[in-house]
């Protein structure tokens, strides 16, 4: 509380620097000789309305629905979009997967070589190892 006692007493006294020379408007009302200003709002209120002021920033940046969890949320969005559109790819590979596999007999047999090594009769199957190790 020091400091805003410290800080008040400067602009009571009119000493803000540069501050002063550029908002001298603001310092007139700001202290306590002149009543224009002042009488219809009373000094605690102003200091409610600056602290007041200061929260709804402080909320607006930091609070559970503020700025920086807007940007959070924005990040999960495109990522959540992107993962989307790689479902969506799978999706319809699979879909052509599935209608060759119901009308093209040639899938079928390719599919069934591949994963369950089925040969027609009189075929030769000939198996390479996969891994060769070596000493």
């Amino acid at each position: 509380m020091g400091w805003i006692r410290q800080w008040w007493g400067r602009v009571r006294e009119g000493r803000l620097g540069p501050i002063a020379e550029r908002g001298e408007r603001l310092v007139h009302w700001v202290r306590e000789d002149d009543n224009s200003w002042s009488e219809g709002a009373p000094r605690p209120f102003l200091l409610f309305l600056m602290l007041f002021g200061a929260a709804m920033v402080t909320v607006s940046l930091f609070g559970e629905q503020g700025w920086f969890a807007y940007r959070s949320l924005a990040g999960q969005t495109r990522q959540l979009r992107e993962e989307a559109g790689a479902l969506d790819a799978r999706e319809q590979e699979l879909t052509r997967q599935i209608r060759a596999l119901r009308s093209d007999p040639a899938a079928i047999e390719r599919l069934a070589r591949e994963r369950l090594g089925l040969v027609k009769p009189g075929e030769t199957v000939i198996q390479l190892p996969t891994s060769v190790k070596t000493e």
